[in-house]
């Protein structure tokens, strides 16, 4: 069954699941060892309300005999599998039952989470009551498409986690090298270099480390190692300064050989990192090279390699949506507010989508805003518009942020690049957030 049929089976399946009295539901539970399922008719019929199997090929097969054997003797409309979306441990079971052509749908763990409270009116929690409950909520409607195969997203997706955990990494090992380790031998070196991170003061650290290696040698032949090692167009007089700064060092000497090691290790590692995200952006850019939308993508002011990868992987197949304010939902960019009776609340962005989405579309609103004429003139026309302070222009990138969304959707949609003509679409910053 190809993207296309199961999308439009999905939106049968929700369309109708509320009326529909022969539906075959079951909800699992899926867990590390075991899974809980519960059997239902969607007229309401309890056919078994517990029946646990092992997360193993035989528990499998038992759990699809079982299936099977009520399909025979009720032969319902349609047969959807529920499985709440928490954990990894429903990968397998999703990939059997996909393979052995069985429907299966996602239910929110945010709405298990409410729903399960009204079931008994007690905050109880157990295998049996979780089962139950998703198969409560699939009555209900309230399921969520599984995009099931995924490819290339899937592999994609996986390989952007492991990217942005290395660049937390990265962080941390940056962090340390400021405030653990140069405060105590050099502690002036970041008022030359903000980014410790970067390939000069990187050289500097790792053949130098400490001021007292770096007085051993003339001023000038400390500037031209670096720069032999670096760059030759690289500022002299950042160079110089750190020279004249090594004699001048309230740094401490006690520790030096153990710190002179961090250094070194820490440099090594940041190294290593670097080279290991180039290398997953290389497979990425693999996977993608059968995706126009990746390079479709990279037209767009704001969105280089890696966020044009988040916006592929974390939107996936564009043919599962309707409308450019789903992505939007889907990013937890989407308006929110409460109201009630005479009582009308602020406006909020929701938060309530996928926050490495909703961020990649905050930096590359911060690009953009800086570095394309017309989205800057936008962002500028907003801030005067809605008279946005300047400690609080965060809200002004929030609302260019949507527009970037929007234009994303467009581009991928029309399978065509970033131009001029897409200004003209909806605009979201007519809205603003009153706070983010």
């Amino acid at each position: 069954m190809n993207t296309c049929e199961r999308r439009t089976r999905f939106e049968l399946i929700k369309k109708t699941i509320k009326e529909a009295q022969n539906y075959l539901l079951v909800g699992v539970d899926v867990a590390k060892e075991n899974c809980d399922g519960c059997f239902i008719i969607s007229s309401g019929r309890m056919l078994n309300k517990h029946f646990r199997f092992a997360n193993t090929k035989e528990g499998y097969t038992q759990f699809l005999t079982k299936l099977k054997g009520y399909q025979q003797v009720i032969k319902p409309g349609q047969t959807v599998i529920g499985i709440e979306t928490t954990g990894n441990y429903m990968t397998p079971l999703v990939h059997y039952l996909e393979g052995h052509n069985i429907f299966t749908v996602m239910v929110s763990s945010f709405v298990t989470k409410r729903n399960r409270d009204t079931l008994d009116l007690s905050w109880n929690k157990n295998d049996i009551k979780d089962a139950w409950n998703i198969v409560d909520c699939m009555k209900q409607g309230k399921i969520i498409y599984n995009p099931y195969p995924n490819k290339p997203y899937g592999d994609m997706k996986r390989l952007i986690t492991i990217y942005n955990r290395l660049s937390n990494e990265r962080g941390r090992y940056k962090i340390r090298l400021q405030n653990n380790v140069l405060c105590i031998v050099f502690p002036e070196f970041t008022s030359v270099f903000d980014e410790v991170d970067e390939a000069v003061p990187m050289a500097i650290l790792e053949h130098y480390s400490l001021p007292k290696n770096i007085r051993k040698v003339s001023e000038q032949d400390f500037i031209d190692d670096i720069i032999k090692r670096i760059d030759p167009t690289i500022k002299k007089s950042k160079l110089s300064r750190i020279y004249q700064l090594a004699w001048e060092t309230i740094g401490s000497d006690l520790e030096s050989t153990s710190l002179q090691w961090e250094i070194k290790f820490i440099i090594r590692r940041i190294r290593e990192i670097r080279n290991t995200q180039a290398e997953i952006m290389e497979q990425i850019k693999i996977l993608a090279k059968d995706c126009s939308e990746y390079e479709l993508l990279q037209t767009i002011p704001g969105v280089g390699p890696v966020i044009a990868a988040i916006f592929m992987t974390e939107i996936g197949d564009i043919n599962n949506f309707r409308s450019a304010r789903q992505i939007l939902k889907l990013a937890g960019l989407d308006l929110a507010r409460i109201q009630s009776g005479q009582f009308s609340g602020e406006t909020h962005i929701s938060k309530r989508g996928r926050a490495s989405l909703r961020s990649a579309a905050f930096q590359a609103a911060l690009v953009a805003a800086r570095n394309d004429t017309n989205l800057r003139m936008k962002y500028l026309d907003i801030i005067q518009k809605k008279e946005i302070s300047k400690g609080d222009r965060r809200k002004a990138v929030i609302a260019l942020a949507c527009k970037i969304l929007r234009i994303t959707y467009a581009v991928m949609k029309n399978k065509k690049p970033y131009d001029d003509s897409y200004h003209a679409l909806e605009k979201e910053e007519d809205k603003l957030p009153v706070m983010v």
